[in-house]
């Protein structure tokens, strides 16, 4: 059904940035991280500064797509089981501005926190 793919554009909007985001986040965190010298004493410093820049680029990532993530939620929610004479969104243009209009910028971020951990 048409359901399965109501929220496909805002996915591939979003996987893009995300991975994107994550790259870079990952090379600037990993940078900071090499460049404490009191951090680099230890002899596996390097697997650990891989670890942490790896979790912090993505939860930055996640951070930032995240209004994105929710507006395809909203949408593949929207389009399960309704016809389309009882949807809500047209597209999700529509989406992301009845979205705004209900709840503002908060609104894009519920859930934010279980979705980081």
């Amino acid at each position: 059904p048409r359901a399965y793919f109501k929220g496909i554009g805002p996915t591939l909007l979003g996987a893009l940035p995300y991975e994107g985001i994550k790259f870079l986040c990952f090379d600037v965190y990993y940078d900071l991280f090499s460049k404490c010298t009191f951090l680099n004493e230890h002899p596996n410093s390097g697997i650990v500064f891989k670890l942490l820049s790896g979790a912090l680029a993505g939860a930055t990532a996640g951070f930032m797509v995240y209004p994105n993530d929710t507006v395809r939620r909203i949408l593949q929610m929207d389009a399960s089981g309704a016809s389309s004479k009882e949807r809500q969104y047209t597209s999700a243009f529509d989406c992301w501005k009845k979205t705004y209009r209900s709840g503002g910028i908060p609104r894009f971020y519920r859930g934010l926190v279980p979705y980081i951990i």
